[in-house]
């Protein structure tokens, strides 16, 4: 993953970098997508393999919010 990620960071660097020098709209929204592409492709990736195969990331991770008890909407006084 981390390879894919410095991949897409460098290819949208240099677009940006040749859309700015020749002023090409088309190429700058390029280097935009691919920079956006930096920090959700990974997680992208790993949760759609992750749903393929049936796992559910949620039920492992610690950092998943407790449940609180409260169903349909009720609300403790």
């Amino acid at each position: 993953m981390y390879a894919l990620d410095i991949g897409l960071f460098i290819a949208g660097a240099v677009l940006l970098v040749i859309g700015y020098r020749k002023t090409n709209r088309n190429v700058l929204a390029a280097a935009a997508v691919l920079l956006l592409l930096v920090g959700t492709a990974g997680d992208f990736i790993s949760g759609y393999g992750d749903g393929v195969s049936g796992r559910h990331r949620a039920a492992q991770d610690s950092s998943a919010a407790p449940e609180t008890g409260v169903e349909n909407g009720e609300r403790s006084a």
